[in-house]
């Protein structure tokens, strides 16, 4: 196990899009579920936008990113749920809070993984809306509708009770790093995860663009290849 996190035994990821984990976390979510934790993939859109073939339709690319979708978690070892938000138009609401809260709800997760809600980061890279909202929105559903009982009535007729997770771990380029993980096992596996979303990546080398990513983010660690994370606690 990763260490700090011994005592994970369920995790909930959180992104918006369905290749977002395989870029940013994969290779940590992999060494996670080897350990037998049981991870769990919560993804808010299909990725229906996200193309500029002409001859494409969104009705039809969101088939082809939900098949890619579950072939990816598969080769990490997971489950997947995808929402029915709209790519590319989230909006932060009461909704979508209530959307994430329910999985957390159902999931009861010690460990919440998501993209860090920041506008810019690193200095250069622009945080796509779409990741922003559900960030935050994530995050704010670890204090609101994941724990609190009377919010959100129509979960608790759901059967849902509220759950409060332990820690969360944001991921994104230019994260405010007090945690780095060693991927050089995983590498291969996230390499190909990441190859499922075919509609995405096309020909490109998943195995040699992310290990020249790890290795740039080992830098200054123990490890050759790594993916970086900003770890905190959820207080009471």
């Amino acid at each position: 196990m990763i260490d700090g996190l011994e005592d994970t035994e369920r995790v909930l990821a959180v992104t918006a899009h369905p290749d977002d984990f395989d870029f940013g976390c994969g290779g940590t979510l992999c060494r996670l579920a080897d350990a037998g934790a049981q991870v769990h993939q919560l993804i808010v859109t299909a990725g229906e936008s996200g193309s500029s073939d002409p001859d494409m339709t969104r009705e039809r690319l969101r088939e082809i990113r939900m098949r890619e979708a579950a072939a990816a978690a598969a080769v990490i070892g997971c489950d997947v749920t995808i929402l029915d938000h709209e790519d590319g138009r989230v909006a932060y609401s009461l909704e979508l809070r209530r959307d994430i809260s329910r999985e957390i709800r159902r999931h009861r997760p010690q460990l919440v993984l998501c993209m860090d809600p920041r506008p810019v980061l690193g200095g250069w890279f622009i945080n796509h809306p779409d990741h922003r909202f559900v960030a935050q929105a994530t995050l704010d559903a670890l204090i609101t509708g994941g724990p609190t009982r009377l919010l959100h009535p129509e979960l608790l007729a759901e059967g849902f009770e509220p759950w409060k997770p332990q820690r969360v771990m944001l991921f994104g380029p230019g994260v405010d790093v007090n945690l780095s993980v060693d991927i050089a096992s995983t590498i291969d596996r996230k390499a190909k995860a990441l190859a499922c979303h075919r509609s995405q990546t096309g020909d490109m080398d998943t195995v040699a663009v992310l290990t020249r990513a790890a290795r740039d983010t080992a830098t200054g660690t123990d490890f050759e290849l790594a993916e970086s994370f900003h770890v905190f606690d959820v207080r009471p």
